[in-house]
Order: C-alpha cells, then structure tokens, then sequence
C-alpha cells in the first residue's frame, strides 16, 4: 500500500502515521524510500542494501537487554553496504518468506522513526517487535541504529547460518 500525503487521513493507516501536517519536499523523499525499505526487504535485501544505504552507511543494533553500541565482537555494528548484505543474506536463508509488518512512522526533516515488527509465515505466531532511526542524506540512507532483540532475528548470527 502507497502510503503518501493524500492518505494521512486513511483510516486503514491509522497508527502508521503520527503526524497531520504537509510534509516537507526533504520528507517526501523520506516517506518515498521508506516505502522502498519495506518492499525492497521482502522482494530483494541486496536491491535494498545497494539502492537505499550509502556508500558510507553504518547500521548499529542496540540489542533488547544488551542495549549497547559496544560488544565486544562488534556483531552489532554493520560499517559497510556488504556488511549489510551478508547479514541479510543469511537472515533470507533461514526465513525465505519474511517480510516487516508496519506499525508507525515518525519523519521530521531527513530522520524517519519506523517502529515495525518482523513476520515470518512460517513461524506461526511469531512475531519480532523492532525500532530503527533512519537518517537520510539526499535519498541515501547514511545511519540506521536498528533497536531489537537479535537472538530472536533469523541467520542474523554467523555463527547461528
């Protein structure tokens, strides 16, 4: 489902959207590739990494009780758009048909809040409460600081592949 400014008022979006004012020309393209993360992550990880994150993106995982940027292996910093790709390379290997379920989107400026939840058809019942802050620069994803439970994330161990 598009999900752009003629629809805030949508009544089937109620609870994706929190906020009622025009967007910005900078939040619209926000809004816009957001929309693209939520396909591209279902459809194709690899068309995700590669077209939405920059060249110098870094995505950090704070992990639900170990909720800090310092292990000691550094498993939960992906510095690198091929960091990123294998670590979604693996997740899509052990649940082929996942995809994020939306729940609500906060976008001031080039900073999306997207709280979402990770679904997967076969695990019935499951489900994986997740938060991430996108910042954007242009069209570009530079930082994602990803709030979650990585034990309960699919192949998203190397060790768990």
């Amino acid at each position: 489902m598009k999900t752009d400014q003629s629809q805030l008022n949508d009544p089937r979006l109620a609870g994706f959207w929190t906020r009622r004012e025009a967007l910005t020309d900078e939040e619209k393209i926000v809004v816009s590739q957001v929309e693209k993360w939520f396909e591209y992550y279902a459809a194709d990880p690899d068309r995700m990494t590669y077209e939405l994150y920059s060249d110098d993106m870094r995505l950090i995982i704070y992990d639900g009780p170990n909720a800090t940027a310092n292990t000691k292996d550094g498993s939960n910093v992906l510095p690198s758009q091929k960091a990123l790709s294998d670590f979604e390379k693996r997740v899509k290997a052990k649940a082929p048909r996942r995809y994020f379920r939306r729940d609500r989107l906060i976008v001031s400026g080039n900073i999306a809040t997207v709280q979402f939840a990770l679904i997967d058809p076969d695990r019935p019942g499951w489900e994986l409460p997740c938060c991430s802050v996108l910042t954007f620069r242009g069209d570009k994803i530079i930082s994602e600081q990803a709030y979650l439970n990585i034990a309960e994330w699919p192949g998203a161990r190397p060790d768990a592949a």
